[in-house]
Protein backbone atom coordinates (compact mmCIF):
# COMPACT_ATOMS: atom_id res chain seq x y z
CA UNK A 1 0.00 0.00 0.00
CA UNK A 2 2.31 2.81 -1.13
CA UNK A 3 1.39 6.54 -0.03
CA UNK A 4 0.33 8.67 -2.84
CA UNK A 5 2.72 12.12 -2.91
CA UNK A 6 0.60 15.12 -3.96
CA UNK A 7 3.54 17.04 -5.32
CA UNK A 8 5.57 15.85 -8.46
CA UNK A 9 8.09 14.41 -7.54
CA UNK A 10 10.51 11.12 -8.80
CA UNK A 11 8.89 7.81 -7.45
CA UNK A 12 12.16 5.47 -6.95
CA UNK A 13 13.81 8.66 -4.72
CA UNK A 14 11.10 8.97 -2.51
CA UNK A 15 8.41 6.65 -2.67
CA UNK A 16 7.65 4.76 1.27
CA UNK A 17 5.26 3.06 2.61
CA UNK A 18 2.95 4.07 5.53
CA UNK A 19 3.58 1.71 8.81
CA UNK A 20 7.03 0.59 7.18
CA UNK A 21 8.47 -1.30 9.96
CA UNK A 22 11.43 0.46 11.44
CA UNK A 23 10.22 3.90 11.57
CA UNK A 24 8.48 4.22 14.88
CA UNK A 25 6.89 2.84 17.90
CA UNK A 26 2.52 2.00 18.26
CA UNK A 27 1.64 2.26 21.97
CA UNK A 28 -2.04 1.51 21.26
CA UNK A 29 -3.16 5.55 21.06
CA UNK A 30 -0.40 7.46 19.85
CA UNK A 31 2.68 6.99 16.35
CA UNK A 32 5.98 8.51 17.46
CA UNK A 33 8.40 8.48 15.06
CA UNK A 34 12.12 7.72 15.28
CA UNK A 35 13.62 7.41 11.94
CA UNK A 36 13.49 7.71 8.12
CA UNK A 37 12.99 4.99 5.57
CA UNK A 38 15.74 3.55 3.26
CA UNK A 39 15.75 4.08 -0.40
CA UNK A 40 13.99 0.75 -1.45
CA UNK A 41 17.19 -0.36 -2.93
CA UNK A 42 19.20 -0.17 0.09
CA UNK A 43 18.64 -3.00 2.85
CA UNK A 44 18.10 -1.78 5.97
CA UNK A 45 19.92 -5.13 7.82
CA UNK A 46 22.81 -7.06 6.53
CA UNK A 47 25.89 -9.06 7.62
CA UNK A 48 29.66 -8.65 5.95
CA UNK A 49 32.69 -10.68 7.30
CA UNK A 50 30.87 -12.15 10.48
CA UNK A 51 29.33 -8.55 11.35
CA UNK A 52 25.76 -8.16 11.55
CA UNK A 53 24.17 -4.77 11.10
CA UNK A 54 21.05 -2.50 11.42
CA UNK A 55 20.66 0.51 9.88
CA UNK A 56 18.44 3.92 8.97
CA UNK A 57 18.93 7.25 7.32
CA UNK A 58 21.46 8.60 10.28
CA UNK A 59 22.41 4.97 12.23
CA UNK A 60 24.56 2.39 11.87
CA UNK A 61 24.11 -0.01 14.64
CA UNK A 62 26.76 -2.88 14.67
CA UNK A 63 26.16 -6.56 15.82
CA UNK A 64 29.31 -8.31 17.14
CA UNK A 65 28.65 -11.83 18.46
CA UNK A 66 30.79 -12.45 21.01
CA UNK A 67 31.82 -16.70 20.85
CA UNK A 68 34.38 -18.66 22.02
CA UNK A 69 37.32 -17.04 23.87
CA UNK A 70 34.79 -13.44 24.06
CA UNK A 71 32.63 -14.93 25.47
CA UNK A 72 33.97 -14.72 28.83
CA UNK A 73 34.87 -11.04 28.35
CA UNK A 74 33.77 -8.80 30.91
CA UNK A 75 32.68 -5.21 29.70
CA UNK A 76 35.78 -3.66 31.79
CA UNK A 77 38.31 -5.54 29.41
CA UNK A 78 36.61 -4.40 26.34
CA UNK A 79 38.15 -1.18 24.72
CA UNK A 80 35.96 0.19 21.47
CA UNK A 81 38.52 2.99 20.17
CA UNK A 82 36.61 5.47 17.52
CA UNK A 83 37.56 8.55 15.20
CA UNK A 84 35.43 9.93 12.99
CA UNK A 85 36.27 7.31 10.29
CA UNK A 86 37.11 4.18 11.39
CA UNK A 87 37.05 1.89 14.82
CA UNK A 88 39.36 -0.58 16.78
CA UNK A 89 37.79 -2.57 19.20
CA UNK A 90 40.51 -4.49 21.44
CA UNK A 91 39.49 -7.66 24.20
CA UNK A 92 42.23 -8.00 26.73
CA UNK A 93 44.55 -5.57 25.19
CA UNK A 94 44.03 -7.37 21.31
CA UNK A 95 42.61 -6.45 18.66
CA UNK A 96 39.59 -7.64 17.21
CA UNK A 97 40.38 -7.95 13.27
CA UNK A 98 36.72 -7.62 12.09
CA UNK A 99 36.02 -4.56 13.77
CA UNK A 100 39.04 -2.70 13.06
CA UNK A 101 38.65 -0.98 10.22
CA UNK A 102 37.86 2.29 8.24
CA UNK A 103 33.92 3.17 8.52
CA UNK A 104 32.14 3.17 5.18
CA UNK A 105 31.71 6.90 5.58
CA UNK A 106 31.85 10.32 8.70
CA UNK A 107 29.85 9.51 11.58
CA UNK A 108 30.15 12.12 15.17
CA UNK A 109 31.85 10.26 17.77
CA UNK A 110 30.08 12.60 20.64
CA UNK A 111 26.78 10.84 19.78
CA UNK A 112 28.27 7.71 19.40
CA UNK A 113 28.33 4.71 21.70
CA UNK A 114 28.79 0.45 22.75
CA UNK A 115 27.25 -2.05 25.35
CA UNK A 116 27.17 -5.61 25.68
CA UNK A 117 23.84 -7.51 25.62
CA UNK A 118 23.41 -10.40 27.65
CA UNK A 119 20.64 -12.55 26.32
CA UNK A 120 18.46 -15.14 28.27
CA UNK A 121 19.82 -17.69 25.58
CA UNK A 122 23.03 -17.31 27.31
CA UNK A 123 24.71 -15.54 24.77
CA UNK A 124 26.55 -12.13 24.02
CA UNK A 125 26.43 -9.45 21.70
CA UNK A 126 28.66 -6.24 21.44
CA UNK A 127 26.45 -3.77 19.93
CA UNK A 128 28.19 -0.32 18.62
CA UNK A 129 25.54 2.62 17.64
CA UNK A 130 26.85 4.77 15.38
CA UNK A 131 25.38 8.29 14.40
CA UNK A 132 26.14 9.21 11.27
CA UNK A 133 27.43 13.04 9.79
CA UNK A 134 25.47 12.76 6.81
CA UNK A 135 21.53 11.94 6.14
CA UNK A 136 22.48 8.84 3.75
CA UNK A 137 22.03 5.16 3.53
CA UNK A 138 25.54 2.91 3.80
CA UNK A 139 26.44 -0.16 1.80
CA UNK A 140 28.05 -1.52 4.65
CA UNK A 141 29.22 -0.51 7.83
CA UNK A 142 32.92 -0.70 7.15
CA UNK A 143 35.02 1.02 3.51
CA UNK A 144 35.40 -1.86 0.54
CA UNK A 145 39.26 -1.51 0.24
CA UNK A 146 39.03 -0.59 -3.12
CA UNK A 147 36.79 2.43 -2.44
CA UNK A 148 38.18 6.09 -1.96
CA UNK A 149 36.73 8.51 0.53
CA UNK A 150 37.53 11.76 1.35
CA UNK A 151 37.49 12.50 5.02
CA UNK A 152 35.95 15.48 6.10
CA UNK A 153 36.56 15.55 9.79
CA UNK A 154 33.37 16.95 11.02
CA UNK A 155 33.66 19.10 14.01
CA UNK A 156 32.60 17.87 17.58
CA UNK A 157 30.01 20.85 17.51
CA UNK A 158 29.32 23.44 14.97
CA UNK A 159 29.16 26.11 16.91
CA UNK A 160 31.96 28.26 18.54
CA UNK A 161 34.77 26.20 19.21
CA UNK A 162 35.53 25.76 23.34
CA UNK A 163 38.74 24.85 24.73
CA UNK A 164 37.33 21.21 25.88
CA UNK A 165 36.21 20.92 21.81
CA UNK A 166 38.69 18.18 19.88
CA UNK A 167 41.09 19.50 17.24
CA UNK A 168 40.57 18.25 13.75
CA UNK A 169 43.64 16.18 14.07
CA UNK A 170 42.17 14.86 17.65
CA UNK A 171 39.09 13.80 15.79
CA UNK A 172 40.80 12.16 12.66
CA UNK A 173 42.47 9.90 16.29
CA UNK A 174 41.22 7.13 17.81
CA UNK A 175 40.15 7.69 21.16
CA UNK A 176 38.46 5.23 23.56
CA UNK A 177 34.74 5.00 22.93
CA UNK A 178 32.73 5.58 26.35
CA UNK A 179 29.59 3.16 27.28
CA UNK A 180 26.01 4.98 27.08
CA UNK A 181 25.25 7.91 29.17
CA UNK A 182 22.07 9.14 28.09
CA UNK A 183 22.81 12.29 30.34
CA UNK A 184 25.79 13.52 28.71
CA UNK A 185 24.86 12.24 24.99
CA UNK A 186 21.53 14.80 25.57
CA UNK A 187 23.80 17.78 25.92
CA UNK A 188 25.05 17.10 22.36
CA UNK A 189 21.91 16.86 20.94
CA UNK A 190 20.62 20.42 22.15
CA UNK A 191 21.74 23.00 19.39
CA UNK A 192 21.12 26.37 20.50
CA UNK A 193 18.88 26.44 17.52
CA UNK A 194 15.25 27.27 17.82
CA UNK A 195 12.10 26.20 15.77
CA UNK A 196 11.69 29.49 14.45
CA UNK A 197 14.85 29.45 12.64
CA UNK A 198 13.82 26.36 10.31
CA UNK A 199 10.13 26.94 9.97
CA UNK A 200 9.16 28.51 6.65
CA UNK A 201 5.92 27.49 5.79
CA UNK A 202 3.20 24.89 6.70
CA UNK A 203 1.11 23.19 3.03
CA UNK A 204 -1.36 20.40 3.50
CA UNK A 205 -3.55 18.41 1.17
CA UNK A 206 -6.47 15.56 0.77
CA UNK A 207 -8.25 13.21 -0.78
CA UNK A 208 -10.83 11.13 0.52
CA UNK A 209 -8.46 8.16 1.77
CA UNK A 210 -5.53 10.31 2.89
CA UNK A 211 -4.08 13.71 4.02
CA UNK A 212 -0.78 15.03 2.86
CA UNK A 213 0.95 17.35 5.65
CA UNK A 214 4.24 19.25 4.10
CA UNK A 215 6.64 21.51 6.44
CA UNK A 216 8.99 23.94 4.05
CA UNK A 217 12.61 24.10 6.65
CA UNK A 218 15.42 26.57 5.73
CA UNK A 219 18.26 25.36 4.07
CA UNK A 220 20.64 27.32 5.87
CA UNK A 221 19.12 26.61 9.24
CA UNK A 222 19.45 22.50 8.15
CA UNK A 223 23.07 23.15 6.64
CA UNK A 224 23.85 24.72 10.04
CA UNK A 225 23.18 21.15 11.98
CA UNK A 226 25.21 19.18 9.37
CA UNK A 227 27.72 16.95 10.98
CA UNK A 228 26.39 17.89 14.58
CA UNK A 229 23.61 15.26 14.71
CA UNK A 230 21.86 13.07 12.88
CA UNK A 231 18.54 14.57 11.10
CA UNK A 232 16.70 11.61 12.69
CA UNK A 233 17.78 13.32 15.99
CA UNK A 234 16.65 16.56 15.15
CA UNK A 235 13.05 16.41 14.84
CA UNK A 236 9.88 14.48 16.60
CA UNK A 237 7.02 13.92 16.10
CA UNK A 238 3.56 12.25 17.17
CA UNK A 239 0.75 11.15 15.52
CA UNK A 240 -2.89 10.35 17.86
CA UNK A 241 -6.24 9.25 15.93
CA UNK A 242 -6.85 13.53 15.53
CA UNK A 243 -3.56 15.17 16.29
CA UNK A 244 -0.22 15.73 14.60
CA UNK A 245 2.65 17.39 16.95
CA UNK A 246 6.11 17.78 15.56
CA UNK A 247 8.73 19.44 17.52
CA UNK A 248 12.67 20.21 17.71
CA UNK A 249 15.51 18.14 19.12
CA UNK A 250 16.19 16.61 22.15
CA UNK A 251 14.24 19.21 23.92
CA UNK A 252 10.89 19.25 22.14
CA UNK A 253 10.20 22.47 21.46
CA UNK A 254 7.26 23.09 19.53
CA UNK A 255 7.47 23.41 15.42
CA UNK A 256 3.64 22.51 14.84
CA UNK A 257 0.47 21.43 16.70
CA UNK A 258 -2.17 20.54 14.57
CA UNK A 259 -5.73 19.27 15.14
CA UNK A 260 -7.44 17.09 12.56
CA UNK A 261 -10.96 17.79 11.63
CA UNK A 262 -11.26 14.03 11.59
CA UNK A 263 -9.64 10.65 12.47
CA UNK A 264 -6.85 9.26 10.99
CA UNK A 265 -5.24 5.96 11.72
CA UNK A 266 -1.97 6.86 13.96
CA UNK A 267 -0.33 3.37 12.77
CA UNK A 268 -0.02 3.95 9.56
CA UNK A 269 0.96 6.65 8.96
CA UNK A 270 4.58 7.64 7.52
CA UNK A 271 6.97 10.48 7.31
CA UNK A 272 9.57 11.65 4.39
CA UNK A 273 12.41 13.94 4.13
CA UNK A 274 13.37 15.01 0.90
CA UNK A 275 15.07 18.24 -0.84
CA UNK A 276 13.25 19.77 -3.26
CA UNK A 277 14.34 21.31 -6.83
CA UNK A 278 12.41 24.51 -6.93
CA UNK A 279 12.90 25.01 -10.51
CA UNK A 280 11.42 21.60 -11.38
CA UNK A 281 9.76 20.89 -8.31
CA UNK A 282 11.20 17.48 -8.42
CA UNK A 283 12.61 15.65 -4.91
CA UNK A 284 15.24 13.47 -3.42
CA UNK A 285 15.72 11.86 0.17
CA UNK A 286 19.27 12.95 0.43
CA UNK A 287 20.79 16.35 -0.03
CA UNK A 288 22.17 17.36 -3.14
CA UNK A 289 25.43 19.99 -2.83
CA UNK A 290 25.57 20.39 -6.31
CA UNK A 291 22.35 21.96 -6.95
CA UNK A 292 20.26 24.44 -4.32
CA UNK A 293 17.59 22.26 -3.17
CA UNK A 294 15.11 23.18 -0.51
CA UNK A 295 14.38 20.77 2.62
CA UNK A 296 11.14 19.40 2.65
CA UNK A 297 9.24 17.62 5.98
CA UNK A 298 6.36 15.29 4.94
CA UNK A 299 3.87 13.61 6.92
CA UNK A 300 1.53 11.04 5.31
CA UNK A 301 -1.74 10.45 7.58
CA UNK A 302 -4.30 7.58 6.24
CA UNK A 303 -7.98 8.22 7.09
CA UNK A 304 -9.87 6.00 9.28
CA UNK A 305 -12.76 4.38 7.60
CA UNK A 306 -15.57 6.42 9.34
CA UNK A 307 -13.51 9.54 8.30
CA UNK A 308 -13.06 8.46 4.53
CA UNK A 309 -14.28 11.07 2.42
CA UNK A 310 -13.03 14.92 1.83
CA UNK A 311 -12.99 17.09 5.02
CA UNK A 312 -13.03 20.54 3.14
CA UNK A 313 -11.45 21.96 6.06
CA UNK A 314 -8.49 19.59 7.15
CA UNK A 315 -7.60 20.88 10.54
CA UNK A 316 -9.65 22.77 13.80
CA UNK A 317 -6.71 23.77 15.13
CA UNK A 318 -3.16 24.81 13.71
CA UNK A 319 -0.30 26.17 15.66
CA UNK A 320 2.67 27.15 14.04
CA UNK A 321 6.19 28.25 15.86
CA UNK A 322 6.42 32.04 14.24
CA UNK A 323 9.02 32.70 11.28
CA UNK A 324 12.28 33.77 12.12
CA UNK A 325 12.28 36.45 8.96
CA UNK A 326 9.73 38.21 10.97
CA UNK A 327 12.24 38.88 13.56
CA UNK A 328 15.61 38.85 12.00
CA UNK A 329 14.80 39.81 8.93
CA UNK A 330 17.95 38.54 6.29
CA UNK A 331 20.18 40.54 4.83
CA UNK A 332 19.81 41.03 1.26
CA UNK A 333 23.25 40.47 -0.90
CA UNK A 334 25.20 43.46 -0.31
CA UNK A 335 24.81 43.58 3.36
CA UNK A 336 25.33 39.99 3.84
CA UNK A 337 28.89 40.74 2.41
CA UNK A 338 29.68 43.65 4.76
CA UNK A 339 28.25 42.13 7.79
CA UNK A 340 30.20 39.07 6.97
CA UNK A 341 33.45 41.04 6.39
CA UNK A 342 32.64 42.79 9.79
CA UNK A 343 32.54 39.17 11.30
CA UNK A 344 35.76 38.31 10.10
CA UNK A 345 37.44 41.12 10.31
CA UNK A 346 37.38 42.97 7.10
CA UNK A 347 38.82 39.94 4.96
CA UNK A 348 36.00 37.57 3.78
CA UNK A 349 37.01 34.69 2.46
CA UNK A 350 33.61 32.78 0.87
CA UNK A 351 35.40 29.38 2.01
CA UNK A 352 35.35 30.34 5.69
CA UNK A 353 33.38 27.77 7.24
CA UNK A 354 30.29 28.67 9.30
CA UNK A 355 32.56 27.04 12.30
CA UNK A 356 34.87 29.52 11.97
CA UNK A 357 31.95 32.35 11.67
CA UNK A 358 30.72 31.48 15.11
CA UNK A 359 34.13 31.23 16.46
CA UNK A 360 34.80 34.82 15.24
CA UNK A 361 31.00 35.67 16.66
CA UNK A 362 31.92 34.62 19.83
CA UNK A 363 35.26 36.74 20.31
CA UNK A 364 33.37 40.06 19.30
CA UNK A 365 31.96 40.05 22.96
CA UNK A 366 34.97 40.22 25.64
CA UNK A 367 33.19 40.82 28.88
CA UNK A 368 30.06 40.54 30.47
CA UNK A 369 29.21 43.10 33.47
CA UNK A 370 25.81 43.55 35.40
CA UNK A 371 24.15 45.99 38.25
CA UNK A 372 21.03 46.50 39.60
CA UNK A 373 19.12 49.50 40.27
CA UNK A 374 15.30 48.62 41.64
CA UNK A 375 13.53 47.18 39.34
CA UNK A 376 16.11 47.21 36.65
CA UNK A 377 19.09 45.43 35.65
CA UNK A 378 21.77 46.89 33.98
CA UNK A 379 23.74 44.15 31.38
CA UNK A 380 27.62 45.45 29.93
CA UNK A 381 28.43 43.93 26.89
CA UNK A 382 32.28 44.83 26.60
CA UNK A 383 32.29 44.72 22.49
CA UNK A 384 35.51 43.89 20.94
CA UNK A 385 37.97 47.33 21.03
CA UNK A 386 37.65 47.81 17.51
CA UNK A 387 33.89 46.64 16.29
CA UNK A 388 32.32 50.22 16.16
CA UNK A 389 35.21 51.47 14.19
CA UNK A 390 34.64 48.19 11.85
CA UNK A 391 30.78 49.06 11.51
CA UNK A 392 32.11 52.83 10.03
CA UNK A 393 34.77 51.57 7.92
CA UNK A 394 31.95 48.20 6.34
CA UNK A 395 29.32 50.82 6.34
CA UNK A 396 26.70 48.85 9.09
CA UNK A 397 24.64 49.76 11.41
CA UNK A 398 25.54 47.91 14.50
CA UNK A 399 21.83 47.92 15.95
CA UNK A 400 21.11 45.84 12.90
CA UNK A 401 24.38 43.69 13.32
CA UNK A 402 23.69 42.36 16.63
CA UNK A 403 20.47 40.90 17.42
CA UNK A 404 18.50 40.48 20.72
CA UNK A 405 16.69 37.08 21.76
CA UNK A 406 15.43 36.34 24.84
CA UNK A 407 12.22 34.48 27.15
CA UNK A 408 11.89 35.13 31.08
CA UNK A 409 15.16 33.52 32.46
CA UNK A 410 17.42 34.01 29.39
CA UNK A 411 19.09 36.56 26.96
CA UNK A 412 20.59 35.69 23.48
CA UNK A 413 23.01 37.97 22.49
CA UNK A 414 23.76 37.41 18.38
CA UNK A 415 25.04 38.70 15.09
CA UNK A 416 23.07 38.32 12.11
CA UNK A 417 24.77 37.30 8.84
CA UNK A 418 23.98 34.76 6.20
CA UNK A 419 23.13 32.62 9.83
CA UNK A 420 22.43 34.31 13.35
CA UNK A 421 25.53 32.92 15.48
CA UNK A 422 25.77 32.95 19.16
CA UNK A 423 27.79 35.88 20.34
CA UNK A 424 26.69 34.83 24.22
CA UNK A 425 24.17 33.21 26.20
CA UNK A 426 23.10 34.36 29.81
CA UNK A 427 21.08 32.54 31.65
CA UNK A 428 19.50 35.57 34.31
CA UNK A 429 19.09 35.31 38.49
CA UNK A 430 15.47 36.14 37.99
CA UNK A 431 12.29 36.54 35.66
CA UNK A 432 12.20 39.83 33.35
CA UNK A 433 9.29 41.11 31.24
CA UNK A 434 11.10 43.17 28.92
CA UNK A 435 14.01 44.95 27.19
CA UNK A 436 13.66 48.52 28.44
CA UNK A 437 16.57 49.52 26.36
CA UNK A 438 19.45 48.89 24.37
CA UNK A 439 22.49 51.56 23.61
CA UNK A 440 26.07 51.33 21.82
CA UNK A 441 28.46 53.58 23.98
CA UNK A 442 31.27 54.36 21.81
CA UNK A 443 33.60 55.68 24.30
CA UNK A 444 34.38 52.42 25.68
CA UNK A 445 33.27 50.40 22.93
CA UNK A 446 29.82 48.74 25.11
CA UNK A 447 26.41 47.20 24.34
CA UNK A 448 24.34 48.50 27.19
CA UNK A 449 20.91 46.59 27.67
CA UNK A 450 18.52 47.37 30.56
CA UNK A 451 15.72 44.68 31.57
CA UNK A 452 12.41 45.61 33.46
CA UNK A 453 11.95 42.65 35.78
CA UNK A 454 8.94 41.08 36.27
CA UNK A 455 6.73 42.07 39.20
CA UNK A 456 7.88 39.13 40.90
CA UNK A 457 11.50 38.89 40.72
CA UNK A 458 11.75 42.53 41.97
CA UNK A 459 13.94 41.21 44.76
CA UNK A 460 17.90 41.31 44.40
CA UNK A 461 19.23 38.16 42.14
CA UNK A 462 21.91 36.10 43.32
CA UNK A 463 23.46 35.57 41.07
CA UNK A 464 22.21 38.59 38.74
CA UNK A 465 23.45 36.50 35.70
CA UNK A 466 25.77 33.71 34.36
CA UNK A 467 26.84 32.40 31.31
CA UNK A 468 25.34 29.12 30.24
CA UNK A 469 25.22 26.43 27.60
CA UNK A 470 22.27 26.71 24.66
CA UNK A 471 21.43 22.94 26.14
CA UNK A 472 20.89 24.32 29.83
CA UNK A 473 18.69 27.28 28.25
CA UNK A 474 16.40 24.99 26.31
CA UNK A 475 16.30 21.99 29.12
CA UNK A 476 14.27 24.97 30.68
CA UNK A 477 12.47 27.20 27.54
CA UNK A 478 10.95 23.43 26.74
CA UNK A 479 9.08 23.15 29.76
CA UNK A 480 7.69 26.84 29.74
CA UNK A 481 7.80 27.92 25.93
CA UNK A 482 4.59 27.66 23.75
CA UNK A 483 4.47 28.64 19.82
CA UNK A 484 4.48 32.22 20.20
CA UNK A 485 7.27 32.54 23.22
CA UNK A 486 10.94 31.39 24.06
CA UNK A 487 13.84 32.79 22.29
Amino acid sequence: LAFPLMAPTEPEEVSFEPGDLGLGNFDGKSFKFHSFPLPKEVDSDGEVDGVSFHQTMGRMVIHFPMVDDLHSISEQDLEVKLSCFSVEVLAAGKQISKLCKELHADVVRSLCWWEVEDHDSGSRVLVIFLAKAEHRAWDSPFRAPDKFVQRKAYPYRLQAKRPEDPTEDELKQLQILPRLDWKERSKHLSLGLWPRDFFRELHSAEDDKCIQVTISLDGEAMDSTKGRIPLEELFNARVTADSLMVTLGADSLPLCSLKLNGECVPELSAWLLTWRDPDTGFERNVPDESLCRLPVLRFGLWKAEQSRHVWGQIFTERLTCQRRQQFDPRPNRREAENLLRLLTGGNHDPGVTKQEKAHFAKKLCTDVEATEQGSEVLLKLQMEETFLQRCLVQQVNPYQAITIRFSDRFIHIGFRADLIYEVCLLGLGGRFEAVKSQKFNPNDCSLRITLKKAKDSCQPWEPIFSHVEPWQAQQVVSTQCGFFEGL
